[in-house]
Order: C-alpha cells, then structure tokens, then sequence
C-alpha cells in the first residue's frame, strides 16, 4: 500500500512536473498576503489541469483518508483557503478573529492538549467530552477511537 502523502507535493503543471512547498502558508483573501513562485504555478496545476494523484489515491483505497477528503475540498474551492499544516497555527488564526473577553467551548476535549493551548486566552472554558472516544466507527476509524480511557485530563485554568 502507498503512503498518501507521497505524490500530494508533486504536480505536473509544465507538463514535466513541480515539487510543492509543504512548509507554504497558501491564503487569499483582503487583507492576506498572497505567495508567488513556483508553488503558486505548481498548486494551480493540480487545481485546474491535473488531479490524477488525487483520483489514484482515492482509487487505491484512500477516498475516506482525511487528508485527501481535504485537499479535494481546497482543490474544490474558488478561491484557496487559508492553509495551516499544524493546529497551534490555526488556533493563532481563530483567536485573532475570537471575541477573547467571553468563554469558549470545546466539544471532543479528548486528552486536553488544544483545551489547555486556549484557555491561556479566555476568561473561562468548558470542555464537553464523555472521554470513552468515539461511539461508533467513523470514517475508517474503529469504535474507542480517540479514548482517554475515562480519564478525565488535568488543565489548570
């Protein structure tokens, strides 16, 4: 079985191909500064031209992966959204845009770890979790999925 991250950062916009900058913020928008380069041109060969390393993937078995779930919703989009390749960036995002002076919510605290990042940020928090994972097989991932064993996790705040 191939890895589904393998030919994701490879697309053939001139015809003899391009490697995609994984570290790249990609966002458009007022106010969002756009990249250029050799990504750009290389992420509009996928989008427009080429998406047959997405549809072998979703082929070979891949099609409820995830990640290709999401890159065919960003290749499905007018505009490219803002793309973010890890959570603590996102969570920067979100807050710059949050009213910080209320509560926040998070439903699916599992081990507390996005829970104890935003709390620093709010003047209260509530996590709602049953903390048992998941009730049922979801998209390929099996019950208990995401348990913390009925551990309730300690956050201080």
């Amino acid at each position: 079985m191939r890895m589904p991250f393998a030919p994701l950062w490879h697309a053939r916009a001139d015809g003899r191909g391009r490697s995609i900058d994984p570290a790249a913020t990609v966002a458009f928008g007022p106010g969002i500064p756009r990249i250029t380069g050799p990504s750009v041109a290389a992420n509009r060969g996928i989008r427009r031209r080429d998406r047959s390393h997405i549809e072998a993937l979703a082929h070979d078995g891949f099609a409820d992966d995830p990640i290709i779930r999401s890159i065919e919703w960003i290749l499905s989009r007018n505009e490219t959204p803002q793309i973010h390749f890890n959570r603590w960036s996102m969570f920067d995002t979100a807050l710059a845009h949050a009213n910080q002076s209320r509560a926040f919510y998070e439903f699916g605290v599992w081990m507390g770890d996005s829970f104890r990042y935003l709390i620093d940020h709010f003047p209260q928090g509530y996590g709602f979790d049953t903390f048992e994972g998941l009730p049922e097989e979801w998209h390929g991932l099996p019950r208990g999925s995401y348990t913390s064993f009925g551990e309730v996790p300690n956050i201080l705040g």
